[in-house]
């Protein structure tokens, strides 16, 4: 795809709590899922502290410090393991749910602005015409392998200036960074068990984490992920809800 749109924001007052089909449907959605995980990995760690706090506040007995002791070590292992996988898994699905939106959130502006498609290559065969119950549904399946080639083309990076061609203003600066290190991190967990590879440590210097040792997602990677995450979406939707408005897509 060669998205070289030189069209500006439109002067379209958006409301700042408007959101596109794409991002209600699932950004949101989904979102809220990956909180919930949050808070769980939270209050496990809360309740790993009660007995901590037990054998501070509990008048000094050997036998009840024995006791606490006990319980903390038996669950030691099953705990941290949890959690690490639980933040492990959320730059995964952190990405797939990034993706997603934005697939959606292209095909919904195509659908809205078809000047967005005017230069794509995308076409259909013969026998995509036979197989689809109307013209409708071909001019979908366009729309979403337009999208796909989008995202296909490139990461964040590309993304971020892709869509600034096509007049999307307003993304922090740290906001491709930190996205490109996320895509980065979801790639060494899926490929190569969170173990820091040559590739890695060359694209992602910033992280000072030997080459063979693993990856450890902590709670600062994820504020920084979640922030920049939040930033694209926010700024692509404002956007495209500018440019598409509110309507219901063709």
């Amino acid at each position: 795809m060669n998205p070289e749109h030189s069209d500006s924001l439109s002067n379209t007052e958006v409301d700042p709590k408007a959101h596109t089909p794409a991002y209600d449907n699932s950004f949101g959605p989904n979102t809220d899922k990956l909180s919930h995980i949050l808070r769980f990995s939270t209050m496990a760690v809360q309740g790993y502290l009660a007995d901590m706090k037990a054998a501070q506040t509990n008048p000094p007995n050997i036998q009840n410090l024995t006791d606490i002791a006990k319980r903390v070590l038996s669950n030691t292992s099953e705990l941290t393991g949890g959690i690490l996988a639980s933040r492990e898994f959320l730059p995964v699905l952190m990405v797939a749910i990034t993706e997603a939106y934005l697939k959606d959130v292209l095909v919904y502006a195509a659908g809205m602005d078809p000047t967005l498609m005017e230069r794509s290559e995308q076409s259909a065969s013969y026998n995509d015409f036979l197989n689809a119950t109307s013209l409708a549904d071909v001019i979908e399946q366009l729309r979403r392998q337009w999208a796909k080639t989008f995202i296909d083309s490139g990461g964040p990076a590309a993304w971020i200036k892709s869509l600034q061609k096509m007049g999307a203003r307003g993304y922090r600066t740290e906001t491709i960074g930190a996205m490109e290190a996320l895509w980065g991190v979801r790639h060494l967990i899926i490929h190569s068990s969170s173990l820091v590879t040559h590739e890695f440590a060359r694209r992602h210097p910033n992280f000072p984490i030997a080459v063979g040792s693993r990856f450890i997602v902590n709670t600062n990677h994820l504020k920084e992920w979640f922030a920049a995450m939040y930033d694209f979406v926010e700024v692509t939707d404002r956007y495209f809800l500018s440019r598409c408005g509110s309507g219901r897509q063709s």
